[in-house]
């Protein structure tokens, strides 16, 4: 019984080892996915689309004086950061 015990014991530790050296390289296989996604140029161009559509969108409706005076003044600030005049 002794022997079994043992057995067992030693089983368990071998599964949890095994387990936690798997989720350890599973983890960092999705993240060196998603870096490598996020870093690529289709990533880029996706967000860039977006933001065009966003853009469009926003370009083609009636806009508040509220929003009207925020986005205002937010690009005003982006603007001569960007010494564009």
């Amino acid at each position: 019984m002794n022997y079994n015990l043992k057995k067992i014991i030693l089983l368990v530790f071998v599964i949890i080892f095994s387990i936690l050296i798997t989720i350890k390289f599973s983890i960092s296989f999705f993240k060196n996915e998603i870096i490598s996604i996020i870093k690529s140029e289709k990533f880029d161009r996706f967000i860039i689309n977006v933001i065009d559509e966003k853009l469009e969108k926003m370009a083609n409706e009636e806009i508040s004086d509220q929003r009207k005076d925020f986005y205002n003044k937010n690009l005003n600030k982006i603007f001569e950061k960007l010494e564009i005049k």
